[in-house]
């Protein structure tokens, strides 16, 4: 029998994993659960880290042993010149690709340019806040959140977080480790076998 094409593998991996989430998160609507979700991202998604940590760490020495052997095989020596500029100008043209991209792309959608409407009237009424506990701040406009009736409930809500008392910063702490060794599944201790890459790998830090 013949063996089915790497990219065809590839590509009907992608069709079956775009359903199963599909399914997953379908189910979790109708069903007002989170069995499935919470299977995938105990036992599904630590694969996905692992492959993904192997690939970082084979990156770096696969790239640098890639370059070392391409200038071994060379012949003449004078071709290293040649070479070196070609590699110049293709990652000068590449990385001046993804800029000009970036840019146009920023540009385009604007991301961040459209918050909630919610979220716009909490920074309104912390901004109103702020000024009547900074007199000497110029006001921009004649608006009065504060004032307005239809937003007292909001005002109330923004104040009393406003007003909550800042955790110490040792116990933040604490607890955002507790919270992270709880979001943890049990596969946790088979993904830390996989440093991220190989400068972990060679070192006692923690991948």
């Amino acid at each position: 029998m013949k063996k089915m094409a790497l990219h065809w593998q590839v590509i009907i991996a992608l069709v079956l994993g775009v359903i199963y989430a599909v399914s997953v998160v379908y189910y979790a609507d109708v069903n007002d659960t989170k069995a499935g979700v919470q299977f995938t991202a105990d036992y599904i998604a630590p694969f996905g880290v692992i492959f993904v940590r192997v690939l970082k760490l084979i990156a770096v020495p696969m790239v640098l042993f890639s370059i070392i052997a391409g200038i071994g095989s060379l012949k003449n020596i004078k071709q290293l010149g040649r070479v070196g500029i070609k590699t110049l100008l293709i990652y000068v043209g590449t990385t001046m690709s993804a800029i000009l991209i970036g840019l146009l792309l920023v540009n385009l959608i604007k991301p961040g340019t459209f918050p909630s409407e919610d979220s716009r009237i909490e920074k309104r009424i912390e901004y109103e806040l702020w000024l009547s506990e900074t007199p000497a701040a110029p006001r921009l406009d004649d608006v009065s959140f504060l004032t307005d009736p239809q937003y007292s409930n909001k005002v109330i809500q923004v104040r009393d977080r406003l007003a909550m008392t800042p955790i110490d910063p040792e116990a933040l702490d604490k607890l955002e480790k507790a919270a992270k060794e709880k979001s943890k599944g049990p596969l946790a201790k088979l993904v830390d076998i996989f440093p991220q890459n190989i400068f972990y790998s060679i070192s006692d830090e923690e991948g």
